[in-house]
């Protein structure tokens, strides 16, 4: 283990800098290339000491905790106005899923536990973005799509990883407004009106 000693300013938020205080003070030192978990205030952190720079690693939720009916339990967190629309996009997602080989069968739940554990935390979010690709239709419904996906991850505490480089490109036009004032003035129920 290593000791966190300072946090560098101008590194932003990624990086932190660790310094192993020698074999008595670091309990080991790893050998280079290799990392070693570090933690400070209950948060574990990646340490390369080749660089002794870290990365963040989030508590993930233990297996034992994941609820039975994760499915549920999200959607009970979220707004009743949304809960259609997320309870359509994230079914059919899943059905999706079951046609990808080694998910046929995977529940929402085991879907979970499977992705805690993950030696890849890309897996699961690979797929998401295949799926996202295969969708037909605006950009905002494939955005409410992946909302839905990323939000049950989010709300049973096994967030999938981020990743800003993924766009989400609609095949059809956004829907847009074709009433001019002439249309809106020319009709009788607001012929009288005056536009300011």
């Amino acid at each position: 283990m290593a000791q966190l000693v300072e946090r560098q300013p101008g590194l932003g938020t990624k990086l932190i800098i660790w310094r192993a205080l020698g074999p008595e003070a670091a309990g080991s030192n790893p050998a280079p290339g290799t990392t070693d978990t570090c933690y400070y205030r209950g948060v574990g952190y990646r340490v390369s000491p080749s660089d002794m720079s870290t990365s963040l690693v989030l508590p993930r939720r233990s297996v034992s905790r994941v609820p039975l009916d994760p499915e549920g339990f999200w959607l009970n967190r979220l707004d009743a106005d949304t809960v259609p629309v997320a309870r359509s996009n994230f079914r059919r997602w899943m059905r999706w899923l079951h046609g990808k080989p080694g998910w046929e069968t995977v529940s929402p739940r085991e879907m979970l536990v499977r992705q805690l554990p993950a030696e890849d935390p890309y897996e699961v979010l690979d797929l998401l973005q295949e799926f996202i690709g295969t969708l037909v239709g605006r950009k905002a419904s494939k955005q409410k799509t992946h909302w839905a996906v990323t939000s049950f991850f989010r709300h049973n505490r096994c967030a999938l990883p981020t990743d800003p480089s993924f766009k989400i490109r609609g095949d059809r036009p956004p829907v847009e407004g074709k009433l001019t004032v002439r249309d809106i003035t020319g009709t009788d129920t607001f012929g009288n009106l005056k536009l300011v």
